[in-house]
């Protein structure tokens, strides 16, 4: 899954007025899909704040992983055992 991570914690009021989501934000998402095995990729992180992001996002979930402007991703999908 990819999502979008902008602002910091702190600025939950400003990213819910927004359209954006902050990492507790994400979690919460996160929780409500209940699908803890799919790895999630952050993008759109406000430059001013990505640290910020990355401090926080790095103590919430271990399949959490920023994306880095100017770097090329490959994403592969894993195929699921269907039983047979």
């Amino acid at each position: 899954m990819i999502a979008e991570c902008s602002f910091p914690s702190e600025m939950e009021s400003l990213a819910a007025a927004s359209g954006h989501l902050t990492p507790s934000l994400l979690m919460r998402e996160l929780e409500r899909l209940g699908r803890p095995e799919v790895p999630v990729y952050i993008h759109h992180m406000k430059p001013l704040y990505v640290e910020a992001i990355a401090r926080e996002l790095s103590g919430l979930d271990h399949r959490i992983e920023m994306l880095h402007q100017g770097r090329t991703y490959s994403l592969v999908r894993k195929e699921r055992n269907r039983g047979t």
